[in-house]
């Protein structure tokens, strides 16, 4: 698997994807992320409005016989699941296409490897209903759903999701959603496989990059935005990198930040079980620098 521009469905096309027991839980569907889940969800309804290609930045991973564990992308592609699954049962699409999807697999908990595969695999409608958790409600009075699985907060975050994702598009005025996702470009990323040659991801490295606690960080929510932005203001511009050759300023950031420069952080954190910290007072050192060297 190269380092390529690549959709959710050809991924799973080729690939089982495997979220790792390591890996935090869901978290794009927890009630207190409303702000990003409704950004991200608007944004995806702009693009299908609009007609326009949506591409959602870098997934991390490593592919070993043909099945790709993310280490960075597991919340977007964990969205991008239910949103093929949601537009599959609402277009009705056949039952071949849909199980495509269980291909995807959640090994944090049995639970939630369960739920995911019994979304696939029941009778499920799309409710008529939108709002008051009409459709949780339908899911959690099915015979098969099962009490325990309350307890599991992925599960719980994607069953918001999945009513966030039903008033999203319920009424979107569209029929061919499903198949503008799984034969065109619609939605892309760009996949990084750190396990090829050149990257040489270690069991150890990416312990270290999964160490940092079940909920997303302020430092983690700044590199996101700041990739962003890099790629925002320095679109066109490129430099060349001794593995990957020519690639984009925010290519070269995202890479950097989540593998060597971690590494030397990392041999400095003391006591501490995250370098976050010791990121961020770097940075703001820097722009310090930069700053007094401008004026």
């Amino acid at each position: 698997m190269a380092t390529n521009n690549i959709t959710f469905w050809k991924l799973i096309d080729s690939h089982k994807i495997s979220i790792p027991i390591i890996q935090r839980d869901y978290a794009q569907g927890r009630e207190e992320e409303i702000e990003k889940r409704e950004k991200f969800l608007n944004s995806i309804l702009r693009y299908l409005q609009n007609e326009e290609q949506m591409h959602l930045d870098f997934v991390y991973g490593r592919e070993k016989e043909n099945v790709f564990y993310p280490i960075d992308g597991q919340q977007r592609l964990t969205t991008l699941f239910l949103l093929h699954w949601y537009f599959a049962l609402k277009e009705n699409v056949d039952a071949e296409k849909k199980e495509k999807l269980s291909k995807f697999v959640y090994d944090t908990r049995i639970s939630s490897r369960e739920f995911c595969n019994t979304l696939i695999r029941e009778d499920i409608k799309i409710p008529t209903s939108i709002n008051d958790d009409y459709f949780i409600k339908y899911i959690k009075n099915k015979q098969w759903y099962r009490v325990v699985w309350d307890n599991d907060p992925t599960i719980k975050a994607m069953l918001v999701m999945i009513q966030a994702l039903h008033n999203k598009f319920h009424d979107f005025n569209s029929y061919d959603v499903f198949e503008r996702l799984t034969n065109s470009d619609l939605i892309s990323f760009e996949l990084l496989d750190l396990g090829r040659k050149g990257f040489e991801l270690t069991d150890e490295l990416y312990i270290k990059m999964n160490a940092r606690g079940k909920q997303l960080t302020s430092f983690e929510n700044f590199k996101a935005n700041f990739i962003q932005f890099i790629e925002k203001k320095f679109k066109d511009k490129k430099l060349k990198h001794p593995i990957k050759g020519e690639i984009s300023y925010s290519g070269y950031f995202a890479y950097k930040i989540e593998k060597e420069w971690t590494d030397l952080f990392w041999a400095y954190r003391g006591n501490k079980k995250t370098i976050d910290d010791a990121f961020i007072n770097y940075f703001e050192f820097v722009t310090q620098m930069f700053y007094f060297k401008k004026k």
